[in-house]
């Protein structure tokens, strides 16, 4: 079971990315942090994110959930964003926030690769059972 976990779980980790996105298309576009959860796996790492992770919940909670990108009726991306400023060198300024955000997805999947699966769950999880010793 140890291994569907850990299967499970780096499939999902595979879903999320974070960039920087500069895009002057729109007077109102601004440089901002994004992340994607990109389907079909996205929904479920938001699931163990919001059974698993409470202050990572809180977080995104501060992000702006953004249209997502279509491939017909199915989101292939779950986008949220937040906007970054920039010094007077033009380095970007990231809010607090964006590199907590940032630095434990870094961390969610190292400790996938080095076996540890994600907290919380989802749909998807693989179902474990733990028996009884007693009812032996």
């Amino acid at each position: 079971m140890y291994e569907k976990a850990l299967k499970h779980s780096s499939e999902l980790a595979s879903s999320m990315e974070h960039f920087i996105a500069i895009s002057f298309i729109e007077d109102s576009d601004s440089p901002r942090f994004e992340l994607h959860f990109k389907n079909p796996y996205g929904k479920y790492m938001f699931e163990h994110i919001f059974t698993g992770y409470p202050k990572i919940r809180r977080i995104l909670e501060e992000f702006k959930r953004l249209e997502g990108k279509k491939e017909g009726e199915l989101d292939i991306y779950l986008r949220y964003a937040i906007k970054i400023s920039y010094d007077d060198n033009f380095k970007p300024i990231y809010p607090k926030i964006a590199d907590d955000i940032r630095n434990w997805i870094i961390e969610t999947k190292l400790k996938i690769a080095h076996g540890i699966p994600l907290k919380g769950r989802c749909e998807l999880c693989p179902n474990i059972t733990f028996k009884n010793i007693q009812d032996h």
